[in-house]
């Protein structure tokens, strides 16, 4: 009788064990989508941010870098836009190997097709 209880609670533990690990698993992939969509939601108010008068591009900017982001703007949009790469599972350590225009233009992609798949929605 003894082994029959002793097995039971072995098994009941191991299946208890088993579905923590399912609920865990499930929870870190609900944080990392509610994470990225909070990022999203950053990187947009970013944009938004270096649209306000006092980042307009000068006269003199436009004439000699045409439509190019200053250095200003693009340092309002560089830490939003690596905390969306870094939502989407790319480390630090592969982001500091990109220059700055690269992990702008990889947030830019980032944010329309995460814009575009909730719009379609």
């Amino acid at each position: 009788m003894r082994k029959i209880i002793l097995t039971a609670s072995v098994l009941l533990t191991l299946f208890a064990c088993q579905n923590t690990e399912e609920v865990k698993t499930e929870n870190t992939t609900t944080s990392k989508v509610m994470r990225r969509a909070d990022q999203v939601e950053n990187f947009k108010k970013a944009i938004t941010e270096i649209n306000k008068p006092q980042y307009a591009p000068t006269k003199e900017h436009i004439e000699k870098y045409g439509s190019e982001l200053s250095d200003e703007r693009k340092q309002v949009l560089l830490q939003p836009a690596k905390d969306l790469i870094i939502a989407t599972g790319v480390t630090e350590a592969e982001l500091s190997k990109e220059t700055t225009n690269d992990i702008l233009n990889k947030a830019f992609k980032i944010y329309v097709s995460q814009t575009a798949h909730q719009s379609t929605k």
